[in-house]
């Protein structure tokens, strides 16, 4: 695959596919492969539930120096998030990141090829995430589907 540029239009996920795209102008311009939360069905409703959000968020921040090899902030909560959380009394939760392996070597080992192990980040393999975070941009929105 040729090297992305930056311009990505939006993210789509698709959890039950475990699959990650990125398009412009209405084509996918690349696929991959993604790891999730703990408990992957449904969506994430309160801190701690160890689940993926569903929803459309946007990408709010880069992180270089991550605990991960490189992460993209996902904009969770929005305000319906919140809203739902606030009627149980409880927080929703929040740092939610797109994100490579784990840096620190035995936690990658573990984890590695385990479907969902995250705490509710999608997770992507090293160079896949260095294609995304080459190509994208913060505010591209992210669409998260079951």
């Amino acid at each position: 695959m040729a090297a992305l540029e930056a311009g990505v239009d939006y993210i789509e996920v698709r959890k039950g596919e475990r699959v990650l795209e990125l398009y412009r102008d209405g084509e996918v311009l690349a696929s991959y492969p993604i790891q999730l939360g703990k408990r992957p069905e449904g969506p994430k409703r309160f801190e701690g539930d160890k689940r993926t959000p569903e929803g459309t968020y946007r990408i709010g921040w880069r992180n270089p120096e991550s605990s991960f090899f490189l992460s993209l902030g996902i904009t969770y909560p929005n305000e319906e998030d919140k809203a739902y959380a606030e009627r149980y009394g409880v927080s929703a939760g929040g740092q939610i990141m797109l994100h490579g392996m784990p840096n620190d070597t035995e936690y990658r080992k573990e984890v590695f090829n385990e479907p969902n192990w995250t705490n509710g980040c999608i997770a992507l393999r090293d160079h896949h995430m260095l294609e995304i975070w080459r190509a994208v941009e913060v505010g591209t929105p992210i669409r998260i589907k079951p």
